[in-house]
């Protein structure tokens, strides 16, 4: 405080020895340019209070003897409106900013770069105020004209780049500003230096937005860069700097670190009332913040004087109907809520939802959470109905929302989570249909869950059934785009730049998503209901449909530890209930049961074992790691395994059941591949040197495939055998040896009716030494840790050669989603664990047999634990005979069913049948 007072001092007894002089214009105009100098000065220390006495002052002085349309007189008010926005005087700047660009306009032009500053000032305070449109409006203005202008590069260009991707995070629009944010900081860095301002100030803008999608491993390394780069370049005094730590703190508040955030959290705000006062928009949300810590902690003493704080400051500061005042009005309503003080709690959240809808709009995430809070609210004063109302209501918003986040996002991480975030929906009605019995609340469980279940997987099966359906020359572009981009990630792990490749291919995937987003209106889920899966169901059988979520605590509003919910559905009209919704507990209380004797069909099935003892058969749609379960060789009370009860047949979801109206024509003919040769005798003789953790990565397969990938003498064996007996047709093709390779797979003239693969699968991640590579393929790109080996495998893992085609000889499950098998009606791997991968909350397993769907396979027949390579091709040449030989026509699961049966009967071990798994209609 000594330091501002000092300079406040100096700078009054200068202005006071020069109020009046009689000087020529001359002296007039560097008098005035100094005062400006000084302005900007002190807006790069963050002095923003004298700043604006300086600033004042060279208004009022070149007012007076430059007049109200001279240059600097216009510099002058836009120093002092820009130190005025700063100070959160909002009322104040406004009208000055718009003199400032109507009279530049007038006297520069609307080219002119001085004028370029104003309107983007003019942006920044409608940004600050909630104006939203009106500064998305401005700031393309200026982006525009001076890109035209002054150049891309150009200083002035790259800070007017910094506010339009702010405005989308304001706005939920997450996919629309992460490219503008990543873009901005390269120029910075650039053009501005690594230590400028607005380069840390891009830094910090990237690292909020990661935050705002719960990026949180990016975030965390951003946020902590921009705190460390102010605190070094501007001081630990300094605006910007309170803005960082107060940004780390949320960081840390978020992750549930409290004792990390509390000290960051009251410096922030200590620093925000000494240097900006208590009426600042930041310091009053500094107290926001501090007072959401407390609630976290349970403190709520402290908690109610703070909230009501900043809500108070804020109404008269920013406005009733700002979004800021709307956040702490929420927060507000929330306390009281937790404290069951409803009376109070209600008038303030439907204000609060009423007026985000209105400012913000209907499917902003704050409006959506405020109306989530909302619904709670009703749950807990015993007006379900009302909460039911608003849930659907909230539906179909979110499915607006998710075809925008879906098509528009970043990157495959970026959409998984986006889904995550919103499935709060799906817990509190899963919660609601624990509490009301009546058939409507079960009935809305019912389709939540058949709607939102491995939305995304469905998504991408039907984007890539759309771009391959289509004969015009667009989608042809970009058929040939995406099989580029999933070469180039596949590619990547043959290069030291992998991140940047990966980086690369999400771009060009996200490219793709936007042209072909016009061949779609909304998501495919969108018109999926209860009743259209009741009617796809065969007669005399059942549906169980599985789900995990989080069951809601009304009263606190806060989440128990997950459970596993199950969807029972029955085809029989005339059953007194043919759907139900059970709460089968927490996954520790099932996995206690895991060992006893029909313990684990008691604890998954048994809830409705009077419903589907008599069905003939039982589809059955897993979720998280059930999906690595195998269902059939569970033991029923009686003794006898599940699959000599009925038939069952697996599902990634319910809504595989519906029939496709856009099928393709049937594929045609037999392709059996088999006997690969791991190791080929006419390889080039150039190598490929990857970075040293590549290595490692690459020969983690190795380990994975019993030190090394062993030639399967049945392999071949099997695909000539059945190739044999069943491959009568032209079009039937045997690829064995040296042709057992991921050219021929890749460069199949047809999609085939069978796709036949008898080799090794591999998965990557189960090695609990994981590097860091295997870490970010998990987080960032889950295909590429799965996947087939198939000939030269071995020239690479032992020598790093590839063949002439550039192939590894690993297909991994990302490159499975370039090969075109709609129309095909079967792809068999007949391999050991090829129903591994990477388990998503939301969105099941990342693995082959969702890359096999992906690509248009109708049903997959893989395994689920290791099989012997002799008992692999018994159990396959079986299953084609009873499928292929038989004269009823029947399915590849009525194949599977029987082949199960007649193992059964012949006693064969439980390992050689039970991990056959089909899944698809």
């Amino acid at each position: 405080m000594k330091r501002i007072a000092r300079i406040t001092l100096i700078v009054a007894l200068l202005i006071g020895g020069m109020v009046r002089p009689v000087w020529c214009q001359e002296n007039v105009d560097k008098y005035v340019q100094e005062l400006n100098k000084k302005t900007a000065k002190a807006f790069k220390t963050g002095d923003s209070q004298q700043g604006a006495i300086i600033a004042e002052h060279a208004y009022r002085y070149a007012l007076e003897y430059l007049g109200p349309e001279h240059p600097d007189t216009l510099t002058s008010i836009n120093n002092l409106a820009t130190f005025y926005t700063l100070q959160g005087h909002y009322s104040n700047a406004e009208p000055l900013l718009k003199q400032a660009l109507r009279l530049r306009e007038k006297v520069l032009g609307r080219k002119h770069p001085a004028t370029l500053t104003s309107i983007n000032n003019l942006a920044t305070l409608y940004k600050s105020q909630g104006r939203y449109n009106e500064a998305e409006l401005l700031y393309k203005q200026v982006l525009q004209l001076s890109e035209k202008i002054l150049g891309m590069e150009h200083p002035d260009t790259i800070v007017y780049m910094t506010g339009l991707p702010v405005l989308y995070q304001l706005q939920g629009r997450y996919s629309e500003a992460e490219p503008l944010c990543k873009q901005t900081l390269q120029l910075s860095e650039k053009v501005l230096g690594k230590e400028h301002p607005y380069t840390i100030l891009s830094i910090s803008n990237l690292g909020q937005l990661y935050q705002s999608q719960s990026r949180y491993s990016e975030a965390e390394p951003l946020l902590k860069q921009a705190l460390r780069l102010r605190e070094k370049v501007l001081g630990r005094k300094h605006p910007d700097t309170l803005i960082s730590i107060n940004n780390l703190a949320v960081f840390y508040q978020l992750q549930g670190h409290h004792s990390e955030a509390e000290p960051f959290l009251k410096q922030a705000l200590q620093g925000g009332e000494e240097l900006l006062g208590k009426e600042h928009p930041d310091t009053i949300k500094y107290v926001n913040n501090l007072a959401a810590l407390y609630e976290s902690q349970g403190r709520y003493n402290e908690v109610e004087p703070l909230l009501k704080e900043a809500t108070q400051l804020s109404e008269k500061v920013l406005g009733k109907e700002h979004p800021d005042t709307l956040t702490y009005l929420n927060n507000l309503a929330a306390l009281y809520g937790s404290q069951g003080r409803y009376n109070e709690s209600e008038p303030l959240r439907k204000k609060a939802l009423q007026l985000s809808e209105k400012v913000l709009g209907r499917i902003h995430p704050h409006t959506l959470l405020y109306r989530e809070n909302y619904i709670w609210l009703l749950v807990n004063t015993d007006r379900p109905h009302l909460a039911l109302r608003l849930l659907q209501e909230q539906e179909k918003l979110l499915l607006s929302r998710s075809f925008q986040e879906i098509y528009t996002s970043s990157s495959e991480k970026v959409r998984r989570l986006y889904l995550q975030s919103i499935s709060r929906l799906q817990h509190i009605t899963l919660s609601l249909a624990q509490q009301q019995s009546k058939e409507e609340y079960q009935r809305y469980a019912a389709e939540i869950i058949l709607r939102w279940k491995q939305l995304y997987a469905e998504e991408s099966s039907i984007q890539h059934r759309l771009l391959n359906l289509s004969n015009d020359s667009e989608a042809e572009k970009l058929r040939t785009e995406r099989t580029a981009a999933q070469a180039k990630v596949s590619q990547a792990l043959r290069q030291q730049n992998i991140a940047e490749l990966i980086e690369k291919a999400n771009q060009d995937e996200t490219a793709l998503l936007a042209l072909a987003r016009h061949l779609k209106t909304s998501l495919e889920v969108k018109d999926v209901t209860l009743d259209k899966v009741l009617s796809a169901l065969p007669q005399d059988s059942g549906l169980i449909e599985y789900r995990l979520f989080y069951p809601i605590d009304f009263k606190t509003g806060k989440a128990e530890k997950r459970h596993l919910g199950a969807l029972l559905l029955l085809a029989n009209a005339k059953a007194k209930q043919r759907f139900l919704f059970h709460d089968l507990g927490t996954l520790a209380e099932i996995a206690k049961n895991r060992e006893k004797t029909a313990g684990i069909y008691n604890r998954l099935l048994g809830p409705f074992d009077e419903q589907i003892k008599g069905l003939k058969q039982l589809y059955i749609a897993p979720d998280g790691h059930l999906n690595l379960l195998p269902f059939v060789p569970m033991r029923l009370p009686d003794g006898r395994f599940l699959a000599e009860r009925q038939q069952i047949n697996q599902l990634q979801t319910g809504r595989d059941l519906i029939e496709n109206s856009k099928d393709f024509p049937r594929g045609k003919g037999l392709v059996a591949i088999g006997g690969a040769k791991y190791v080929r005798d006419s390889m080039p003789a150039g190598k490929t040197e990857p970075a040293q953790t590549l290595v490692a990565y690459q020969q983690r397969a190795v380990r994975e495939l019993a030190e090394g990938i062993q030639y399967l003498k049945e392999s071949r064996k099997e695909a000539e055998e059945i190739f044999k007996k069943h491959g009568s047709n032209p079009e039937d093709l045997l690829l064995i040896g040296d042709d057992a390779s991921e050219y021929s797979l890749k460069h199949l003239k047809q999609p085939p009716r069978i796709l036949h693969l008898s080799t090794h699968g591999f998965y990557l991640g189960d090695d609990k030494k994981e590097d860091g590579l295997t870490e970010q393929l998990r987080d960032e790109a889950p295909l590429l840790l799965s996947g087939l080996a198939l000939a030269g495998a071995n020239n690479w893992l032992q020598g790093r050669v590839v063949d002439s085609h550039g192939d590894d000889g690993l297909l991994y499950s990302l490159e499975v989603l370039g090969l075109n098998l709609h129309g095909t009606e079967l792809v068999s791997l007949s391999a050991c664990d090829t129903g591994k991968g990477v388990v998503d909350y939301s969105e099941g397993v990342y693995g082959l047999v969702r890359a096999f769907r992906t690509a248009g396979a109708k049903n997959v027949l893989m395994t689920l634990t290791p099989v012997g390579d002799k008992s692999s091709r018994d159990f396959m040449e079986t299953f084609y005979d009873n499928w292929l030989s038989s004269k009823k026509n029947i399915s590849p699961a009525e194949a599977l069913h029987e082949t199960r049966l007649q193992f059964i009967h012949d006693k064969k071990p439980v390992q050689d049948w039970a991990p056959f798994v089909l899944v698809g209609k």
